[in-house]
């Protein structure tokens, strides 16, 4: 199995968080693997889910 992640340590992104956009670093990858789906997530406290993080302020606001 292969796992390509869309962030690396060090890249920006942004979030909503408390309905507001929040933009971090990434610090922290956590990976978890099993038989049918892989789920990566981002940061510690707080974590986000691949899916829900975006590269600009505007692709974050575009997907709202």
């Amino acid at each position: 199995m292969e796992i390509k992640t869309k962030y690396n340590i060090g890249d920006e992104f942004w979030a909503m968080q408390g309905n507001k956009a929040y933009s971090a670093k990434v610090t922290n990858i956590s990976i978890f693997a099993g038989e049918s789906i892989v789920t990566i997530m981002y940061n510690n406290s707080p974590t986000f889910a691949e899916e829900y993080m975006y590269k600009t302020k505007t692709e974050l606001l575009e997907s709202l």
